[in-house]
């Protein structure tokens, strides 16, 4: 079950590509038949246990493990996803953009499951970091250029202070899986760098405390992109911080930042 689970979040983005060269004004409604086939497949799976999968690329190893917490928030996620892009394919009717929206707003589902999903340190580093680089195709092909420029660089200073926290957690401990880090792994001096990196960067990216600037600034952009940027975008962190609890929370002084 876990393989089919895969397959099907792997055809959203596929169908969103493949449709958007071959036809255009059938994208939108293809990427949500995608979706809603998905979301029936998640809720299917969940008395199923349906474990998990692994895979590769080049020499690094990513895994998903389809727990019930996992699938339900990937059953919130695709659901959400799939109203917006109903939304986007009447609000953008039209609009040639809309094919290449749909693509961004396919890769920002598949990889926000990926953050929940994730089985390892490293895919809950792939699924960041690609969710954060498409909403960003889908804002810059949106957005007024001011305001791509301000998301642009919010999303860099974010995006690049939670990698850093991810390369030195794979850096001392090697793709340590979830489960590992309820474990006594020892960080050392490392541990209240990593915990206030992340930390900081869910809190630029989430646009908390004195980092709210940048979120004036997509007003400008499609309703249906400022959705997705409310959807999942913007809250996401905090699933990040919620499975990296061990971490964070390891520090009282990110307790008490957060």
């Amino acid at each position: 079950m876990a393989s089919i689970l895969f397959a099907l979040l792997a055809c959203i983005p596929l169908v969103a590509v493949l449709s958007s060269l071959m036809s255009p004004s059938w994208s939108a409604r293809l990427v949500v038949v995608a979706c809603w086939v998905s979301v029936g497949a998640f809720v299917v799976a969940l008395p199923t246990a349906p474990g998990g999968i692994d895979f590769a690329v080049g020499s690094i190893e990513f895994g998903l493990r389809f727990t019930p917490l996992a699938l339900l928030w990937s059953v919130a996620v695709l659901t959400v996803g799939a109203v917006i892009i109903t939304f986007a394919r009447r609000y953008l009717h039209g609009d040639p953009v809309l094919p290449t929206i749909t693509v961004a707003f396919a890769g920002v589902m598949v990889s926000i499951v990926f953050v929940v999903a994730a089985n390892d340190v490293a895919t809950i580093m792939l699924g960041w970091l690609a969710t954060g680089s498409c909403y960003l195709m889908a804002f810059g092909l949106s957005g007024g250029r001011r305001s791509v420029a301000v998301l642009v660089r919010a999303f860099l200073v974010g995006d690049g202070l939670i990698a850093a926290a991810f390369i030195l957690i794979i850096v001392k401990l090697g793709n340590v899986t979830i489960s590992q880090l309820v474990r006594p792994y020892q960080l050392g001096d490392l541990t209240i760098p990593i915990a206030l990196l992340l930390s900081v960067g869910v809190l630029v990216r989430s646009a908390q405390g004195p980092f709210l600037r940048w979120l004036g600034v997509t007003v400008d952009a499609p309703t249906p992109v400022s959705a997705l940027l409310h959807a999942g975008v913007i809250n996401g962190g905090m699933i990040v911080i919620l499975r990296l609890a061990p971490i964070v929370f390891g520090s009282q002084l990110t307790v008490w930042l957060l």
